[in-house]
């Protein structure tokens, strides 16, 4: 949805809440202020990476000063080896994210996706299962009348109506509980990453 002015007051009432993706081009700033002003319930969505690790505090630090009080931090998952979190890289992240959320308090609520799986082990969890749930506990349900297990996944089951939506998910567990073929599905082993190795450059004398 494309947040123009006057688009939140014709919604307003009419929606549970607003997510807003960060990008380094979209003009984040100002439109944390217009959600802000106009009162409405949203989110921030904030995808990390290794490229944005040394900034992750005060980007977050920033957002709660422009008055968000939701952040939810997301794995990247797709064929960009480059854009993964590996996991010497994550155990020190949730490091640092236990103790921002702890800093933070009630000010901004910190949450993670649930991609990040054990990678984020330390961190403080609203649930204990390290099963995402995806086919089980949520399915998506595409445009074009196709069902995914998740956003990311690689597996299309048509439908018609609600009585096949319901048929496909009480029929079709085992289908629906396969991990995604995207490097980043916290169901596949290791995440699907093959380990990084470091390179060295050996000179000719």
């Amino acid at each position: 949805m494309q947040l123009v002015p006057g688009r939140l007051e014709s919604i307003e009432g009419k929606y549970g809440q607003l997510r807003l993706s960060l990008y380094d081009n979209n003009d984040w700033r100002n439109k944390v202020k217009e959600l802000v002003t106009a009162r409405a319930s949203f989110g921030i969505n904030y995808l990390v990476t290794p490229e944005r690790l040394p900034s992750l505090e005060g980007t977050v630090l920033e957002m709660a000063s422009l008055g968000c009080r939701d952040v939810l931090l997301l794995s990247y998952n797709g064929p960009d080896l480059a854009l993964h979190i590996y996991p010497e890289q994550a155990a020190q992240l949730a490091k640092r994210i236990a103790a921002l959320a702890k800093a933070m308090d009630r000010q901004c609520q910190i949450k993670l996706d649930v991609c990040w799986g054990t990678r984020m082990a330390g961190v403080p969890r609203l649930f204990d299962s390290q099963d995402c749930g995806a086919g089980r506990d949520f399915m998506v349900l595409t445009s074009d009348k196709k069902i995914q297990p998740c956003s990311f996944h690689d597996t299309f089951i048509p439908f018609e109506n609600a009585t096949d939506i319901m048929n496909i998910w009480r029929n079709s567990q085992k289908i629906l509980g396969q991990p995604a073929a995207l490097p980043g599905c916290a169901r596949t082993a290791g995440f699907g990453l093959t380990p990084r190795v470091e390179q060295t450059t050996i000179g000719a004398k």
